[in-house]
């Protein structure tokens, strides 16, 4: 039967959106609109970036609704609704975090920072600055003198390292800083005085005879230093094939620096002391309040075997104690066997605010509005080789 003008008018219009149907799927253009065929592949390519986010976002925070992640999942209502909050409900939240963050960083930082004196702080309506520092360490150096001499602690070093104070034209900032190396030299002595007292104590209440011995030979207060913290990452530019090691590929890692916000004082100090007046004096220095970073500690026995195989420690030692009391007394550079030459290096730590931007968490945006998780890898931190 032939086709009717009805019929052809609609055999038409099925060829008609058959092939419209193809040109939206296949069309093989970008400009006016892409193919359903492109927009699919961009879907897929979506989901397969999104595969690792997945497992950092369930890190933090509660799984979200399947069709978040997945767009063909069926979507809850009920169950979106349930988990839909406010921005003020968010906010309240994200301060309340960041409240018990802060006070869990000022516990860590109280417990960890080193207890200054209260003259450390130069008064505001102090003028005479250098002559301030000059007269709290002639102060100190006498009060210091006086209680190892009655405590029985030798300290060879009158000047507790401090070989020039006669500067009076020094910064506020300048005073302060020498105030707080004076201060830990002074803290590290009366810790050896305390450390002596305790272990004879100790002895007099178990009815022995105390033998406890402590000569400070050396104490060294160092410059302050400004540190951060540190994370290893690897090389992106990394080439096993370069060998030359000031060639930035060489490193197989870098170190990731972040804003310094910790100020060191650290303090070298030299004794000849017994065994367990040491122990007492080591446990001091690691108590809250004191020297919780200890850098480097040697110990020097005759009767340890390294120190007799390797006797550079001790002639080292040998030469500082010449420096501090001269070559003609050498011959009080005498020990016993229970003796031994400690060469111990600590660290006093304070905190302030760190005056370059921290990055931003994964979420959160840093000070010029982009959030890190969308921020190129770098940046606001430092990066410096560390290591092959």
């Amino acid at each position: 039967m032939a086709m009717d003008v009805t019929d052809a008018k609609l055999l038409k219009g099925i060829v008609l959106f058959a092939v419209l149907g193809l040109v939206v799927y296949y069309y093989p253009f970008s400009w006016p609109f892409e193919s359903y065929q492109v927009l699919q592949e961009k879907m897929d390519r979506v989901q397969q970036e999104i595969e690792p986010v997945k497992g950092k976002f369930g890190e933090v925070y509660d799984p979200p609704p399947p069709n978040v992640w997945d767009p063909y999942a069926p979507a809850s209502e009920t169950e979106h609704l349930a988990r839909m909050t406010t921005v003020a409900e968010r906010k309240t939240e994200y301060e309340q975090v960041n409240a018990k963050l802060r006070e869990e960083i000022a516990k860590l930082q109280k417990d960890s920072r080193m207890n200054f004196a209260d003259w450390c702080t130069i008064p505001e309506a102090e003028r005479q600055v250098g002559t301030y520092w000059i007269t709290k360490y002639e102060v100190l150096c006498k009060a210091l003198e006086r209680e190892t001499r009655n405590a029985g602690v030798i300290l060879m070093d009158p000047y507790i390292g401090f070989n020039d104070v006669s500067n009076h034209t020094l910064t506020r900032e300048q005073a302060q800083d020498e105030l707080r190396k004076l201060h830990i030299a002074d803290t590290i002595i009366r810790l050896c005085v305390k450390a002596k007292k305790e272990e004879e104590e100790e002895k007099r209440r178990a009815g022995l005879r105390p033998e406890a011995y402590m000569r400070i030979i050396k104490v060294v207060p160092q410059k302050s230093d400004k540190t951060g913290p540190q994370e290893p990452e690897i090389n992106p530019e990394y080439d096993p094939k370069i060998l030359n090691p000031n060639d930035k590929r060489f490193d197989k890692f870098v170190m990731k620096k972040y804003p310094e916000f910790i100020k060191q004082y650290p303090v070298e100090i030299l004794l000849q002391c017994d065994l367990h007046s040491f122990r007492k004096f080591l446990q001091a220095v690691r108590t809250p309040g004191q020297f919780l970073v200890i850098r480097s500690l040697k110990v020097v026995s005759p009767l340890i075997q390294e120190s007799q195989r390797n006797t550079l420690d001790y002639e080292q030692i040998k030469g500082d104690y010449a420096a501090i009391a001269g070559k003609d007394a050498m011959q009080t550079f005498g020990h016993e066997d229970s003796h031994i030459w400690v060469r111990l290096s600590a660290s006093g730590m304070d905190f302030f605010e760190p005056k370059e931007p921290v990055v931003a968490s994964q979420g959160e945006a840093g000070d010029d509005g982009v959030p890190s998780m969308f921020r190129k890898p770098g940046k606001g931190v430092k990066v410096e080789p560390a290591g092959h």
